[in-house]
């Protein structure tokens, strides 16, 4: 009912509402949960008004919320690509990660956008880009989910994984191995290190193990090093020997001892 109140609210004063304005509201309604068709019918044709004037971020959080939403108006999306390569000197990882995962969850193919946005993802730009598992994971998932195959894109997304696949969070991790699945990409420095990480975080990746192990499976990589460490962990670390159990075994080694002799 709040956000109900607070999309009327909204709509009254949508047209004094300037791009910032714009993309942080639909951001914020799309991280709700909260769909408001009125709100969001609205917005699109407000931000078609100014939509030369978004930066780079500020379209990437539009195409997204509206995507996330469920709300796809294909003018604006196609608009919002015709502008992102325009001005694609202006995009960081971030920006542009954002807005082809947008397209591939608003299933709209856009194959010049993706190829474009995958020049300019080179190990040394997504490596230092702000959140890097966040920016590689969605390039992985738009990549696969749009089923646009450009081997030098996953080449510099598991490069970048293997670099700092310690930060990593277990989810993120299962979902780019899944990525990689579904795009059928087996890259087996990444998937060594995969494996070597999880098995030796095994805990951690307990509740999506079995996504990463159907990840392994489509692509024929071996589980058994993550199998081991679940198995080693399923039996736990030997129980510490109780005082009198210790007592116990000292008074048969003495008496053994003393048998001996006699």
């Amino acid at each position: 009912i709040l956000f109900n109140l607070l999309a009327d609210r909204i709509m009254l004063r949508l047209d004094s509402f300037k791009p910032v304005n714009l993309s942080m509201t639909l951001w914020a309604f799309a991280r709700s949960g909260i769909h408001d068709e009125k709100l969001l019918q609205a917005a699109s044709i407000e931000v078609k008004k100014q939509l030369m004037d978004f930066e780079p971020q500020q379209v990437a959080n539009t195409a997204w919320a509206m995507a996330k939403c469920g709300y796809v108006d294909q003018e604006l999306f196609m608009r919002a690509a015709d502008q992102a390569l325009a001005t694609m000197e202006m995009y960081q990882p971030m920006n542009f990660s954002m807005l082809v995962y947008a397209f591939s969850l608003a299933h709209l193919p856009h194959q010049d956008l993706f190829e474009q946005v995958a020049k300019k993802c080179t190990v040394q730009a997504l490596k230092h880009s702000f959140s890097a598992p966040n920016v590689v994971g969605n390039l992985a998932l738009a990549y696969s989910e749009s089923q646009v195959y450009i081997p030098e894109l996953y080449e510099a997304v598991a490069q970048v994984c293997v670099a700092s696949i310690h930060d990593f969070k277990p989810k993120q991790l299962v979902t780019l191995a899944g990525s990689f699945a579904k795009a059928q990409v087996k890259h087996d420095v990444l998937f060594k290190c995969v494996s070597k990480h999880v098995a030796k975080n095994v805990e951690d990746f307990r509740e999506d193990i079995q996504d990463l192990f159907n990840a392994f499976q489509a692509l024929g990589v071996s589980k058994n090093e993550v199998q081991r460490a679940l198995e080693e962990q399923e039996k736990g670390p030997a129980a510490p020997l109780s005082l009198r159990t210790f007592l116990l075994i000292v008074a048969l080694v003495l008496l053994t001892l003393v048998v001996w002799r006699i």
